[in-house]
Formats: C-alpha cells, structure tokens, sequence
C-alpha cells in the first residue's frame, strides 16, 4: 500500500474494501487507502493527513508500549482516550 506501516485495517462491506491507515510518528502523517477484495492492484489513496497524533490505548498498554511505538499519547481505556483527544483537541484550537 504505502512505505509506512499499516496502522489499522477494517473491512468496508459498502464498498466491499480494505481500508488501510498507513502512519509514520516521526512525520507526524498519515494516509487513507481504500483496497477493493476484488482488484487489490487498484487500490488508491483516498486521504493524506499531516500534522496528526497518534493515540493508542486498550488493556495492556501503557508508557513502555507507547515509547516503543512511538505514540503520542496512550488512554488505559475508551473513556480515557475520549478525554485525551478532546484536551489535544482544545490545546489545538488555542
């Protein structure tokens, strides 16, 4: 798909296709490629995004993992995640 990593993958049963989210933390980037199951060759980059964070969060992760992957910040759970993308979010529009 893209020389960065895929970060997510999630099947879209409306357009019967992958869509991958490619990033790279050291760029502060990330892209959006839809993959059709059909014809995987004509995938195409829907979306390029810079200046992004990259949040991950869940059970077993905290400030070890978020240094190895070199996340930005890390939520324990949903809720916690939810708070720190609104407080990113305010810092931004400040």
């Amino acid at each position: 798909v893209s020389d960065r990593p895929i970060v997510s993958l999630q099947y879209d049963p409306h357009n019967d296709a992958l869509v991958a989210i490619t990033g790279d933390h050291q760029r502060s980037s990330a892209e959006v490629w839809r993959i059709p199951i059909d014809d995987p060759d004509k995938r195409e980059k829907v979306l390029e995004l810079d200046d992004v964070r990259i949040m991950i969060g869940g059970g077993q992760v905290d400030e070890q993992i978020r240094l190895y992957t070199g996340a930005d910040a890390f939520g324990k759970d949903a809720m916690s995640a939810v708070s720190l993308a609104r407080q990113g979010s305010e810092e931004a529009q400040s």
